[in-house]
């Protein structure tokens, strides 16, 4: 359980963050004590970040899922590229979250590897989370709901995970179901936004979703 004031420590350093005060954050996130939360090497690897520049030591621990915990909690700030409208985009970027959506990876890949063999592009596995604080690229209309592996500017983990943020993508639904009733018929309408519309169930059906389409561009579909 993720109390008030770690919360307030979190949001403390991504303020920091986004004014772009890395020192400053970095000395707040080294007097944070979050080590009791999360992983002490993903802590100290991050205040090098901020405070050199030089983020290469989160690879290992970005490819190892370090920002995970046992209880599923999610904490990671690294650089990440954007691209818009054929412009490219790079900003330090924090997540605070909760990932409990994670679909059966394993069991997907393995019926893929069935039917079309495995003879096919790295397949990510897909971790929905739900958003609890974020600065950089994450999160917001302008930011990036979906973030790829790649987008991490922490050296080549192209097979890392991809973190999908679920609280944007129903935001993101709920904006569009105006739109959705004014195309379809209300029946058609109803039962294609009633898969989506549960935050719970929802969610996870929308994340598995996610996880069938990244195995299509695997395998080439």
């Amino acid at each position: 359980m993720l109390s008030s004031v770690v919360l307030q420590k979190v949001e403390k350093i991504f303020f920091e963050i986004g004014n772009g005060n890395l020192e400053v954050a970095r000395t707040e996130l080294k007097t944070s004590n979050l080590d009791k939360i999360f992983d002490a090497d993903l802590l100290a690897a991050i205040e090098e970040g901020l405070g050199t520049g030089n983020w290469l030591q989160l690879k290992p621990l970005f490819l190892n899922t370090k920002f995970i915990t046992q209880d599923g909690l999610i904490f990671w700030v690294a650089p990440y590229r954007q691209f818009r409208n054929g412009t490219r985009f790079e900003k330090v970027t924090g997540i605070l979250g909760v990932a409990p959506i994670r679909n059966s990876y394993s069991q997907i890949r393995e019926t893929a590897e069935q039917h079309f063999g495995g003879n096919f592009h790295a397949i990510s596995e897909i971790i929905g989370f739900r958003r609890i604080s974020c600065v950089g690229i994450a999160g917001g209309k302008e930011g990036e709901a979906f973030l790829v592996p790649n987008g991490w500017l922490i050296g080549d983990v192209s097979e890392g995970v991809a973190l999908n943020d679920m609280t944007e993508q129903y935001a993101r639904i709920r904006a569009s179901e105006t739109t959705v009733r004014r195309i379809l018929s209300r029946n058609s309408a109803d039962l294609v936004l009633s898969a989506v519309m549960d935050t719970i169930k929802g969610a996870s059906l929308q994340n598995l979703e996610f996880q069938f389409h990244e195995v299509a561009h695997g395998i080439g579909l």
